[in-house]
């Protein structure tokens, strides 16, 4: 008895788990595409751009998602600080992936409405 219920607490936690993660991929994905989107409607991105935007973007969420879970109501003050550095390091991993003046075509886009 002990055994099966071990084994239904532990699926039930794996279960969970499981869809606590599929939830954060699918935020990425829509925040993702609504960025791209965005971008879009102000400069053309090619393929290979689209690519690499989406893996720094989901990248930069994920940890936004963490810093969250972690930070935001225990010490808004921190939270603040991690965000921000979240937000530069998107920010200098586009330099690096587009180079300064498409990053900045790109991030500009993104800001406007």
């Amino acid at each position: 008895m002990k055994k099966i219920l071990f084994t239904l607490v532990l699926g039930l936690l794996v279960n969970i788990t499981t869809m606590a993660q599929s939830n954060n991929d699918r935020r990425a994905e829509r925040i993702t595409q609504q960025a791209i989107e965005k971008i879009e409607r102000t400069i053309t991105l090619k393929e290979e751009e689209k690519k690499t935007f989406v893996t720094l973007k989901k990248e930069q969420l994920f940890k936004h998602f963490e810093i969250v879970e972690k930070y935001k109501a225990d010490d808004p003050e921190m939270f603040r600080e991690k965000i921000n550095e979240n937000n530069q390091k998107l920010n200098k991993s586009m330099f690096e992936a587009f180079g300064k003046t498409r990053a900045r075509e790109i991030l500009g886009a993104m800001k406007n409405k």
